[in-house]
């Protein structure tokens, strides 16, 4: 997971050399926010997990609730700066990298959300 996370900033550092400064800020705020560091433990250990996992459905919970926390809190959305050629790049990184992502974001887009690097609400969560 480390390297997953560490190849998909060398991906924005050449995409957005500029933004990188601004990019480490918001990284250091949201690994500031206890939730957001719990989910990066979940999914470390996820690595391991298989896809039909119980847990999945957990951790796609948590990802829509820190998503609708931070609407809720007026969250800046920094997203547009992102193009969506580097966000779809970013999102196989995270494909890749981990066996349950897949479920993961369907889980999302389930739940009324889509994307891993650039979010979007899609409407209402499918019942």
């Amino acid at each position: 997971m480390i390297e997953a996370e560490r190849d998909a900033w060398i991906l924005v550092a050449a995409q957005l050399p500029e933004h990188m400064s601004f990019y480490m800020k918001l990284k250091q705020e949201q690994l500031d926010y206890p939730a957001t560091v719990e989910l990066y433990r979940d999914l470390a250990t996820a690595i391991d997990w298989e896809a039909d996992d119980p847990r999945v459905a957990a951790v796609a919970d948590r990802v829509v609730a820190l998503l609708e926390a931070a609407d809720a809190e007026g969250w800046e959305n920094h997203d547009e700066e992102i193009t969506d050629e580097l966000a779809e790049l970013l999102d196989s990184v995270f494909l890749d990298s981990l066996p349950i992502a897949q479920q993961i974001m369907e889980r999302l887009e389930e739940r009324g959300w889509r994307g891993w690097t650039k979010f979007e609400r899609i409407g209402s969560a499918q019942t």
